[in-house]
Formats: structure tokens, sequence, C-alpha cells
């Protein structure tokens, strides 16, 4: 009796994963292209606090964002994010990288596709890996070119 309701289970959780995949599936209708400018990260008031360049550009049916802002303290944030535009939207990988004068300070970086993820930490010049990392902002940008319909 307990393996018909494991198995009972188990289809019922397929037969959903079926049903809800296509829910919320994110339909690409006007696809990105290549792009570039130079955006500037201000505070809260206006102040400039970074110089920034925003790259994308399609290479071998994958879109590429990259996103680099330059302080003037010698630091320098830079996400690049990877995505698939057929048959929906799908990110693939994201990173996030981190340097003070050309020397690492922190890196996120995260493989959708193999389901790994690594964080990179430095604490007093000695190293610290992380088990957790997140998405950024490159995954809202991408999806801006999604209709969000009530599918989705």
């Amino acid at each position: 009796m307990l393996a018909k309701i494991k198995r009972a289970f188990s289809l019922s959780i397929l037969a959903f994963g079926f049903v809800a995949a296509p829910v919320f599936a994110i339909e690409v209708t006007e696809p990105a292209g290549a792009a570039h400018g130079f955006p500037g990260l201000c505070d809260i008031n206006g102040k400039k606090l970074a110089d920034g360049e925003f790259r994308q550009w399609v290479e071998d049916k994958r879109l590429h964002i990259v996103i680099t802002y330059k302080f003037p303290d010698g630091q320098v944030f830079e996400e690049n994010a990877l995505f698939r535009q057929h048959p929906e939207l799908a990110q693939e990988k994201w990173s996030w990288r981190e340097t003070k004068n050309g020397k690492l300070s922190r890196e996120f970086t995260a493989d959708f596709l193999a389901k790994t993820a690594t964080a990179l930490t430095h604490e007093n010049n000695t190293p610290k890996r992380w088990p957790r990392s997140a998405a950024g902002y490159a995954s809202r940008n991408a999806k801006a070119s999604c209709d969000l319909r009530p599918q989705c």
C-alpha cells in the first residue's frame, strides 16, 4: 500500500511539473541584440559614485551582458550574465567580481545549467569560500525584453 502511495505521489509531482513548466516560462517577444552604454552609478542624492559601461551582444545564440563600474578609489565592480533567448528566456550563467587596484576582493558565480554556485571573499588577506550566491542586475535587464503576460 505504501508503495502505491509513493508511486501516486511521484506521478502527481511529475504531472505537476509538465503542467507548471509552461506557466513559468517567459516568452521572448523581442529578442535582445547588441547594445552599448555608459551609465553612471549615483547615490540617492544624485552624486556620481562611479563611471559605468554596459555591453550586450549575441554570440553563439546566447545573449551576453557585461556591466562594469569603476570607482575613483580604484574599485571595479563587474557583473556578467549569459542568457538563452529561445525557445524562452533562461539565464545560464551569472558572475559578480569586485577588485581594488587590480586585486580581487570578492567574486560570486552561478552556473544555472550545472546547478553550481561559488562565493569567494577575502578577510584579512585570507580567501574565504561561501556556500551560496545570488543573481544580480543583468537578470532583471534581460527580462525587460520579455512579454510578461499573466501566464508568466
